[in-house]
Protein backbone atom coordinates (compact mmCIF):
# COMPACT_ATOMS: atom_id res chain seq x y z
CA UNK A 1 0.00 0.00 0.00
CA UNK A 2 1.77 3.33 -0.87
CA UNK A 3 1.57 6.13 1.37
CA UNK A 4 2.69 10.15 0.77
CA UNK A 5 5.43 11.33 2.12
CA UNK A 6 4.13 13.14 4.54
CA UNK A 7 2.13 10.27 6.37
CA UNK A 8 5.98 8.29 6.12
CA UNK A 9 7.92 11.03 7.95
CA UNK A 10 5.02 12.72 10.26
CA UNK A 11 6.15 12.23 14.13
CA UNK A 12 9.47 11.28 12.71
CA UNK A 13 13.19 12.44 12.71
CA UNK A 14 13.29 12.73 8.87
CA UNK A 15 16.38 13.37 6.82
CA UNK A 16 16.65 13.90 2.92
CA UNK A 17 18.96 13.40 0.86
CA UNK A 18 19.11 15.68 -2.69
CA UNK A 19 20.81 14.21 -5.57
CA UNK A 20 21.31 16.17 -9.30
CA UNK A 21 21.59 14.21 -12.58
CA UNK A 22 25.07 15.78 -14.74
CA UNK A 23 22.60 15.90 -17.57
CA UNK A 24 19.85 17.99 -15.81
CA UNK A 25 19.29 20.44 -13.59
CA UNK A 26 15.63 18.50 -12.12
CA UNK A 27 16.27 16.98 -8.30
CA UNK A 28 15.64 13.55 -7.21
CA UNK A 29 14.70 13.28 -3.87
CA UNK A 30 15.51 10.08 -1.71
CA UNK A 31 14.47 9.41 1.84
CA UNK A 32 16.76 8.13 4.61
CA UNK A 33 14.81 8.42 7.65
CA UNK A 34 14.37 7.29 10.75
CA UNK A 35 11.24 6.96 13.34
CA UNK A 36 12.67 7.76 16.81
CA UNK A 37 10.49 7.78 20.28
CA UNK A 38 10.40 10.52 22.07
CA UNK A 39 12.50 9.25 24.91
CA UNK A 40 15.43 8.19 22.21
CA UNK A 41 14.69 11.56 20.01
CA UNK A 42 15.59 13.96 23.52
CA UNK A 43 18.96 11.62 24.01
CA UNK A 44 19.97 12.79 20.02
CA UNK A 45 22.47 15.59 20.39
CA UNK A 46 23.97 15.13 17.02
CA UNK A 47 22.63 12.46 14.48
CA UNK A 48 23.88 13.50 10.70
CA UNK A 49 22.39 11.60 7.88
CA UNK A 50 23.61 8.92 6.47
CA UNK A 51 24.67 9.18 2.68
CA UNK A 52 22.67 6.96 0.14
CA UNK A 53 25.15 4.68 -1.75
CA UNK A 54 24.91 5.95 -5.28
CA UNK A 55 24.91 2.09 -6.07
CA UNK A 56 22.18 1.50 -4.38
CA UNK A 57 20.49 4.47 -6.29
CA UNK A 58 21.90 3.17 -9.28
CA UNK A 59 20.45 -0.90 -8.83
CA UNK A 60 16.77 0.81 -6.97
CA UNK A 61 17.75 -0.53 -3.95
CA UNK A 62 16.33 0.29 -0.48
CA UNK A 63 14.93 -1.04 2.77
CA UNK A 64 14.84 -0.67 6.55
CA UNK A 65 16.85 -1.14 9.12
CA UNK A 66 17.35 -1.83 12.75
CA UNK A 67 20.59 -0.59 14.20
CA UNK A 68 21.50 -1.23 18.36
CA UNK A 69 24.10 1.34 19.68
CA UNK A 70 26.00 0.67 23.33
CA UNK A 71 27.24 3.82 24.44
CA UNK A 72 29.79 4.75 26.25
CA UNK A 73 29.30 8.41 27.93
CA UNK A 74 27.03 9.53 24.79
CA UNK A 75 29.38 7.86 22.35
CA UNK A 76 28.78 4.98 20.65
CA UNK A 77 31.56 1.96 20.67
CA UNK A 78 29.91 -0.45 19.28
CA UNK A 79 27.14 -0.38 16.53
CA UNK A 80 25.03 -3.91 15.62
CA UNK A 81 22.63 -4.65 12.97
CA UNK A 82 19.83 -6.38 14.83
CA UNK A 83 17.56 -6.06 11.95
CA UNK A 84 19.35 -5.75 8.20
CA UNK A 85 17.97 -3.96 4.97
CA UNK A 86 18.76 -6.98 3.07
CA UNK A 87 21.55 -5.00 1.29
CA UNK A 88 24.88 -4.72 2.38
CA UNK A 89 25.77 -1.90 0.91
CA UNK A 90 22.99 0.41 2.89
CA UNK A 91 23.77 -1.95 5.85
CA UNK A 92 27.37 -0.36 5.77
CA UNK A 93 26.16 2.96 5.36
CA UNK A 94 23.95 2.73 7.98
CA UNK A 95 26.91 1.60 10.41
CA UNK A 96 29.32 3.83 9.01
CA UNK A 97 27.09 7.34 10.09
CA UNK A 98 26.04 5.88 13.72
CA UNK A 99 28.78 5.30 14.89
CA UNK A 100 29.59 9.21 14.75
CA UNK A 101 26.30 10.01 16.48
CA UNK A 102 26.39 11.40 19.69
CA UNK A 103 23.95 11.00 22.84
CA UNK A 104 23.72 12.93 25.94
CA UNK A 105 26.08 11.14 28.24
CA UNK A 106 25.04 9.17 31.22
CA UNK A 107 21.89 9.07 30.54
CA UNK A 108 21.32 5.22 28.66
CA UNK A 109 23.90 2.66 27.65
CA UNK A 110 22.30 1.28 24.74
CA UNK A 111 19.63 2.77 22.27
CA UNK A 112 18.13 1.13 19.02
CA UNK A 113 17.90 2.92 16.30
CA UNK A 114 15.36 2.33 12.60
CA UNK A 115 16.54 3.62 9.50
CA UNK A 116 14.80 3.32 5.89
CA UNK A 117 16.51 3.61 3.00
CA UNK A 118 13.44 4.81 0.42
CA UNK A 119 13.19 6.36 -3.20
CA UNK A 120 9.80 8.18 -3.83
CA UNK A 121 7.93 6.69 -6.45
CA UNK A 122 7.35 9.77 -7.89
CA UNK A 123 11.12 10.76 -8.55
CA UNK A 124 13.81 9.21 -11.42
CA UNK A 125 16.81 7.74 -10.25
CA UNK A 126 19.38 10.17 -10.68
CA UNK A 127 23.13 8.35 -9.39
CA UNK A 128 24.79 11.80 -8.98
CA UNK A 129 28.06 11.09 -7.77
CA UNK A 130 29.76 8.62 -9.21
CA UNK A 131 28.67 10.54 -12.85
CA UNK A 132 30.21 13.94 -11.10
CA UNK A 133 33.42 11.68 -10.23
CA UNK A 134 33.00 10.48 -13.97
CA UNK A 135 33.38 13.68 -15.36
CA UNK A 136 36.10 15.61 -13.48
CA UNK A 137 39.68 15.77 -14.30
CA UNK A 138 40.76 17.45 -11.27
CA UNK A 139 39.52 16.55 -8.30
CA UNK A 140 41.28 16.99 -4.86
CA UNK A 141 39.77 15.10 -1.80
CA UNK A 142 38.92 17.74 0.76
CA UNK A 143 41.45 17.60 3.89
CA UNK A 144 40.18 16.81 7.52
CA UNK A 145 41.05 19.34 9.58
CA UNK A 146 43.74 18.99 12.38
CA UNK A 147 41.56 20.74 14.85
CA UNK A 148 38.39 19.28 14.09
CA UNK A 149 39.95 15.53 14.37
CA UNK A 150 41.53 17.09 17.45
CA UNK A 151 38.12 17.57 19.06
CA UNK A 152 36.49 14.61 17.44
CA UNK A 153 34.41 16.59 14.97
CA UNK A 154 32.03 14.82 12.07
CA UNK A 155 28.94 15.80 9.74
CA UNK A 156 27.09 15.59 6.20
CA UNK A 157 27.15 18.21 4.24
CA UNK A 158 25.92 18.99 0.74
CA UNK A 159 27.66 21.59 -1.74
CA UNK A 160 26.83 23.12 -4.63
CA UNK A 161 29.24 23.78 -7.56
CA UNK A 162 28.62 26.65 -10.42
CA UNK A 163 30.95 24.95 -13.07
CA UNK A 164 31.65 26.86 -16.77
CA UNK A 165 30.51 24.01 -19.34
CA UNK A 166 33.04 25.04 -21.64
CA UNK A 167 36.12 25.46 -19.40
CA UNK A 168 35.32 22.42 -16.84
CA UNK A 169 36.46 25.68 -14.07
CA UNK A 170 34.20 25.34 -11.73
CA UNK A 171 33.31 29.22 -10.67
CA UNK A 172 31.66 29.12 -7.05
CA UNK A 173 30.83 26.50 -4.52
CA UNK A 174 29.03 27.33 -1.73
CA UNK A 175 27.33 25.06 1.24
CA UNK A 176 23.69 23.97 0.52
CA UNK A 177 23.55 22.33 3.77
CA UNK A 178 26.30 22.84 6.10
CA UNK A 179 28.36 20.18 7.96
CA UNK A 180 27.31 21.81 11.21
CA UNK A 181 31.08 22.83 11.61
CA UNK A 182 31.95 26.18 9.85
CA UNK A 183 36.05 24.90 9.82
CA UNK A 184 34.35 21.36 8.30
CA UNK A 185 32.87 23.84 5.62
CA UNK A 186 35.41 25.71 4.74
CA UNK A 187 37.91 22.71 4.07
CA UNK A 188 35.13 20.94 1.71
CA UNK A 189 35.21 24.59 0.06
CA UNK A 190 38.47 24.81 -0.43
CA UNK A 191 38.87 21.77 -2.53
CA UNK A 192 36.05 21.61 -4.52
CA UNK A 193 36.66 25.01 -5.94
CA UNK A 194 39.76 23.56 -7.14
CA UNK A 195 37.93 20.69 -8.92
CA UNK A 196 38.12 20.78 -12.76
CA UNK A 197 35.78 18.76 -14.93
CA UNK A 198 35.65 17.26 -18.81
CA UNK A 199 34.80 21.07 -20.78
CA UNK A 200 31.18 20.26 -22.85
CA UNK A 201 30.68 17.51 -20.53
CA UNK A 202 29.35 18.73 -17.38
CA UNK A 203 26.06 20.05 -15.73
CA UNK A 204 26.36 23.81 -15.23
CA UNK A 205 25.52 23.16 -11.59
CA UNK A 206 26.58 20.18 -9.65
CA UNK A 207 25.29 18.56 -6.10
CA UNK A 208 28.03 16.85 -3.98
CA UNK A 209 27.68 15.14 -0.58
CA UNK A 210 30.29 15.67 1.74
CA UNK A 211 30.74 13.26 4.65
CA UNK A 212 33.32 14.26 7.34
CA UNK A 213 34.25 10.46 9.55
CA UNK A 214 36.97 10.60 11.98
CA UNK A 215 38.31 8.27 9.19
CA UNK A 216 38.68 11.50 7.15
CA UNK A 217 36.61 12.78 4.22
CA UNK A 218 34.42 11.07 1.71
CA UNK A 219 32.01 12.11 -0.87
Amino acid sequence: MHRTIVQLVVSAFSISVLATNNASTNDSRQLVFTSLSGPVRDLVVYGPQPAYPPAALEQHIGGRGIYKLDLDNGIPYDVRIVRSTGHKILDDAAVETLRTWRFRPHRSEWVTIPIEFRLTSSSPIVPHPKGAKAAAVYAPKPEYPFEARSKHWVGHGLIMLDVDTESGQVTAAHMEKSTGHQILDDAALNAFRRWHFQPGKCAPRVKIPINFTMSGATY
